[in-house]
Formats: structure tokens, sequence, C-alpha cells
């Protein structure tokens, strides 16, 4: 079966470069071309997090340069993974509080190519991967808070979902549980955490918005 997911996705790639066109075949060698971005992306992503880079809110937060990627907090490393995407075309630091809505969202990114997924911000939603969740408490003392991360992989048997994120120096709602679901354990840099769907990390943190996914077209 992956063989064959392989050779499909050479000759989508192959006739998209030649100029073939049928509207049927074209659909399916986008969705095959846009997975194969994904994926690779999302692994790229991982290999990233998995440095263990320092979070910080601070220093240079609108630039891929070395000084840039110093350190990390959880909103560049989500613009990082957009920007790879093609969904900011322009690296730009954003924050939590410009991703709680589509229209703020796509305008923060400087594109269209962000959507909310409607009924995300209920507990029975089911996550894809290469999505992006957001909460943002408006009502946390002494100043608002937030968190956004990114969906590598979801499983539904086990309901865990596997997070690639940067998490400050006091980890996430439910730390223990997190790393007794194999996530890791350090904190305050960027990480693969794993979080039970509907837990205090993610649709039972106060100030939950849902899920928003990238739009690869």
């Amino acid at each position: 079966m992956e063989k064959r997911r392989f050779f499909e996705r050479r000759r989508a790639i192959w006739l998209s470069r030649v100029g073939v066109f049928h509207p049927i075949a074209w659909v399916r060698q986008m969705m095959l071309i846009n997975g194969t971005k994904l994926e690779t992306v999302l692994k790229e992503m991982k290999k990233l997090v998995d440095k263990h880079i320092p979070y910080s809110q601070q220093g240079e937060r609108a630039s891929l340069s070395e000084e840039g990627m110093k350190e990390l907090d959880c909103s560049e490393t989500v613009g990082i993974y957009l920007h790879k995407l093609g969904v900011m075309p322009k690296y730009k630091a954003i924050h939590t509080g410009l991703m709680t809505t589509q229209t703020n969202f796509r305008k923060a990114v400087g594109s269209n190519k962000i959507e909310y997924i409607q009924g995300s911000d209920k507990a029975d939603f089911i996550p894809e991967s290469g999505d992006i969740f957001v909460w943002r408490d408006k009502n946390h003392k002494p100043r608002p808070d937030g968190h956004t991360g990114i969906v590598y992989k979801y499983d539904s048997i086990s309901d865990l979902v596997i997070v690639l994120e940067a998490i400050g120096k006091d980890g996430a709602r439910g730390e223990s549980q997190q790393v007794a679901n194999g996530g890791e354990a350090i904190k305050g840099c960027t990480r693969t955490a794993i979080y039970l769907k509907t837990s205090d990390a993610l649709c039972l943190h106060p100030g939950w918005v849902g899920y928003f996914r990238p739009i690869l077209k």
C-alpha cells in the first residue's frame, strides 16, 4: 500500500508539471501533492521541536534568522509551520490574541489559507493531522494568557492527541498526565506532548477556541 501511494504521488507531481489536465484527475493529483506537502512539513516541524529550543516571548520574534531561532514561543512555532506550508507568505510575529477568530487569524498571517473548523470547540470533535488548536483565556490574571500547537497525530483508540508545541516553564494543565501518556517531560522549550483530547490542556481549558485548519489548494 505504501509503495502504491509513493508511485501515485510521483505520477501526480509529474502530471502537474507536464500540464496534463482532467478535472477529476486534477483534484486527485492535488490531494496527493498537498498531502505529501503536509506530511513533509509535519516531519520537519517534529524535528524542529525535538531540538528542545528554549521558550521565550522576548527577543527577535519576526525572523527565521539564527538569532530569531534561538528561542521560540508557542505562536512563533505555529507561525514557522504556517510559513513552511505557504499559508503565511511572509514570516512575521503572531500571538494567540490574533488567533481567536478566522477573520483575525487570516489577517495575522496575511492570507485566507486558514479556516476555523465549525464545531471544533466541542468535546466530540476529531482533529486531523496538521490542525492547529488555540485557547485564549481573557480572564487570566494578571493578564490574558493563551496557547497554541500543531496536531501531529490523533489516535482514535486511546483518544490521545500528539502535539508539537513550545511550552513555558510551568508546563501544561495536567502536565503529569501528559507525561504519563508518553509525552516529553521537559518544560520551558519546544517539545512533543501527548494530551487526552478531552483534557484540561485542550478542549476543557478556560478560553478554549477550537481548531483551525490550513487550506492547501
